[in-house]
Parts: structure tokens; C-alpha cells; sequence
């Protein structure tokens, strides 16, 4: 699993959130996302702005499930 800076959040389902930038065009910018049961998901090609408007939304877990998790980004379980 690669290094990624994780920031905690409050919700009732993810315990932290991390983004990079990746190398592109070769490694695509990557949002990890840590839940609380302990399993880690990344999701390719997801952008800086998306990563922050998930962040910093009144309900992070409601933001993630409807832009990312159900936005058609591609998932690979890390963890």
C-alpha cells in the first residue's frame, strides 16, 4: 500500500480520507478511503476537487457514497 497522508473525519462509516496526485499520465490521481470496520479502498482518476468537496462536506460518509462511491470511479481494495 503506498503512501498516502491520511486526514481523520467524522463519520459514522470512514474513519480517514487521502488523496495523491499520482504521476500522470502513467499513475492516475488516486482518493484512499479508510472505513471504520478497518478495510481501505482507493479510487482511480478521482481529482483533487472531488477529494475536497467530499472532504469538507456537512456529511462526509452521504458525499462519498453519492460522488464517489456511486460515481463510477474505479475501486481496488488495499486493505
Amino acid at each position: 500500500m503506498s503512501d498516502i497522508s491520511m486526514v481523520p473525519v467524522t463519520s459514522s462509516n470512514i474513519r480517514s480520507m487521502g488523496w495523491s496526485a499520482g504521476d500522470p499520465p502513467i499513475v492516475p490521481p488516486v482518493m484512499r478511503v479508510e472505513f471504520l470496520n478497518g478495510s481501505v479502498y482507493d479510487y482511480a482518476d478521482v481529482s483533487e476537487e472531488v477529494f475536497n468537496a467530499v472532504l469538507n462536506a456537512e456529511s462526509v460518509g452521504k458525499a462519498y457514497n453519492s460522488i464517489v462511491k456511486n460515481g463510477g470511479y474505479a475501486s481496488t481494495k488495499v486493505a
